[in-house]
Formats: structure tokens, sequence, C-alpha cells
């Protein structure tokens, strides 16, 4: 197959898949023999659409297979397939199951079935929890992530403060000579701080407005890009994180560091004498 190298990793599962809750991007999950849901990136790669059918061998044996659907799966970067098991033994009938999955009603003890199955044949059985792997091979990655990412909006939190204290700065002594003319008609320091704090707030208003949307759209491009390097399409649970009610609080934020950037400049606005302002001018 055009594309492809060989081989190609399979799954094949034994009763009810389904209830396995996999995400199916595309079509359907199998139903029948000769139907299989494939990962974006084994479609790509073989130039396949759901719908489509291609030739598959193992073991000396060829059989045409039909995809039903695509799933989301990382499993091999996404170049995969998953079909039933009598369809993968019509190839090799000497294929036998390696690994079981159970799914456990909610409510059930997890720790007590597995001692109970292990126990039954010590020797033949490793019982293990998936969800308990999963969360401890992710953890380090996850803790590491979430240390960068802190370490990133810190970063960022510091540079956007330069740029607006340097902005304010400018723009303070630049009116330096129309502050000291407002303070000599009776302004008090506090409404000149508050003036300069307020104007500094229009530059974070701005870019709280301009900078959220195009963060988001950065990030979707950004978490689109990962996911083709995983063979995946992202789903959009996956891809939306972000929740409504709190992007109006991150434009916020940037009203506050430009505010909290702007003091400086403002206190030097206030305490500086009018008598040598009106003098140097």
């Amino acid at each position: 197959m055009n594309g492809l190298s060989s081989p190609v990793q399979v799954q094949s599962w034994s009763g009810p898949s389904d209830e396995l809750k996999l995400r199916v991007l595309e079509g359907r999950w199998f139903s029948g023999p000769g139907e299989v849901v494939a990962g974006p990136a084994f479609l790509r790669q073989a130039h396949l659409h759901v719908g489509d059918s291609f030739d598959a061998s193992l073991a000396g044996r060829t059989s045409s297979l039909r995809v039903v659907g695509s799933y989301y799966t990382t499993n091999v970067l996404g170049v995969t397939f998953s079909m039933d098991l009598t369809t993968l033994q019509k190839l090799d009938p000497t294929l036998q199951p390696q690994l079981y999955q159970v799914i456990l009603k909610p409510g059930s003890n997890v720790s007590e079935y597995m001692h109970r199955v292990a126990s039954s044949n010590p020797s033949q059985l490793e019982v293990q929890d998936l969800g308990q792997i999963i969360e401890q091979n992710f953890a380090p990655i996850k803790n590491s992530l979430q240390s960068v990412l802190v370490v990133v909006v810190i970063v960022l939190a510091l540079l956007a403060a330069v740029g607006v204290f340097n902005t304010v700065l400018l723009n303070t002594r630049e009116r330096v000579r129309d502050t000291a003319v407002m303070r000599t008609l009776g302004m008090s320091p506090g409404r000149t701080v508050a003036m300069v704090v307020a104007s500094a707030g229009l530059i974070g208003i701005a870019g709280g407005v301009i900078g959220v949307p195009a963060g988001l759209l950065v990030y979707e491009e950004v978490v689109g890009l990962i996911g083709n390097l995983l063979g995946n399409v992202l789903t959009e649970n996956i891809v939306d994180v972000y929740n409504p009610a709190v992007l109006p609080a991150l434009a916020a934020a940037g009203v506050l560091v430009a505010a909290v950037a702007a003091l400086l400049p403002a206190r030097w606005a206030a305490s500086s004498s009018v008598v040598d302002v009106m003098r140097s001018e």
C-alpha cells in the first residue's frame, strides 16, 4: 500500500469493544467481520477515506477490509487500525487474546476485584489498574508541563510589565509640563497618580481585547500542529479547554499588569517639583 511502511501494528478486540468509549472522529465503530476503524495518520498515509476498502496480508493470507470509521488514538502515532478478533483470526487462526480489559460498574471496589482475579491464578495472570498506570506514567510529564507553564507565564507577565513601564515612562516625561500645570491648578498627588495609572489602564484594555483572541488563535494552531505530529485530529473536548467565563478575567489581568507597571512613573510624576519642571521648560 503506497505511503505505508510494513508491517502496520493492528489491535483486535473480542466482545462489546464499543463499550470502551474510544472516541470516533468520523464514521462509526466496527460492528462485524471485515470492518475496521483506523487512526487518522494511517488513513492519511495510505490515502484512504472512511468507506474505502484495502487488502491486508498476514501469515501468508490476504483479506479485504473496509474502513467504517476513524478514531482518536495515540498508538504508533495514529498509524494503526482496529478490528474484531474474528476478522484477524481469518488471517491467522492461531492468534489468541493476550490482554483483557475489564470495565467495572460504578461504585465497584477496584482493589478488591484486582486481588480476587489475581489470586485465582497468580502464576498466569498479571492484573493492573489501567487508570493508575496512565496516571503514574503521565504524572511526571504533567508536573513538568505545569512547571514550565508557570515559568512561561511569569516571564511573559514581566515582559509585559517592562513594556508598559517603558511606554508610560516615556509618555509621562513627554507630558511632564502638562502635569505640572495641572498640579499648579490644584491637582493633588493622588489624582496625578490616578491619571497616569488610568492612561496605562487603556493600554492594558487594548492589550486584553486584542491579546486574548489572538492568543486563542495561536493556541489552536499550536495544538493542531501537535495533533498532526501525534498522527491525530484533536477533538473539541481536547482543544476547547478555556472556560468562556475565564476569558474576561484574562483580559482584566492585562489591565492589572499595566496598572502595576505604571505605579512607579505615576509616583515620579506626582512627586516631581513643579518649580523645577516649569523652570526647565
